[in-house]
């Protein structure tokens, strides 16, 4: 788990940078927030912001009063998100509403929905999307600031290997990735 949290940092190129906040909505039960909202703020030396409820009026208003750099979400979240935004970004500005230091929002957890990233997007949010199982613990793809595109979740960690096997004439196939395990630098 570790060493995940290792490669997905090396990949998105986080920072050590004190005084930025990750804002955390979903249980602390699954590998995906434990891995984005406890292990990567505490090896940039962040603050993870977390939300006790997944209603959304809670949500944006902690986002309102915290202003986080990052906010980490799963398809259904980012759709309620969505539809509560494009009517508030209307009447008030990304400041008011607590996203003017927003960065990115991660999505992980399901398929995000190439409609949802493109409205985001229209509101200058945006959305990177990321794939894995638990058993890669549990990262295995990232999009990062640098490489993103809808529809997309990005490339292997820096630490995940991939391979492509018995590609068929339009280069589909099995899956198949290794991970390397990396001596850890805490």
């Amino acid at each position: 788990i570790l060493s995940n949290a290792e490669g997905l940092f090396e990949t998105i190129k986080f920072e050590d940078a004190p005084g930025k906040k990750m804002m955390m909505i979903i249980p602390y039960s699954h590998l995906y927030p434990t891995v984005f909202g406890v292990l990567i703020p505490m090896m940039a030396k962040w603050t993870t912001v977390t939300c006790a409820f997944a209603r959304m009026d809670h949500i944006l208003r902690m986002v309102k009063e915290t202003s986080p750099h990052y906010i980490v979400l799963v398809p259904l979240l980012l759709d309620r998100m969505y539809t509560r935004l494009k009517g508030r970004m209307k009447k008030k500005t990304r400041e008011e509403l607590g996203l003017g230091q927003l960065q990115a929002v991660f999505v992980a957890g399901a398929k995000c929905p190439e409609h949802l990233i493109a409205g985001m997007r229209d509101l200058e949010i945006t959305v990177l999307e990321g794939y894995g199982v638990s058993e890669m613990a549990p990262f295995i793809t990232m999009s990062t600031l640098e490489q993103h595109r809808t529809g997309s979740v990005g490339k292997p960690l820096s630490n995940v290997e991939m391979t492509l096997l018995d590609p068929d004439r339009n280069g589909n196939g099995e899956v198949r990735w290794t991970f390397r395990y990396a001596a850890l630098n805490a």
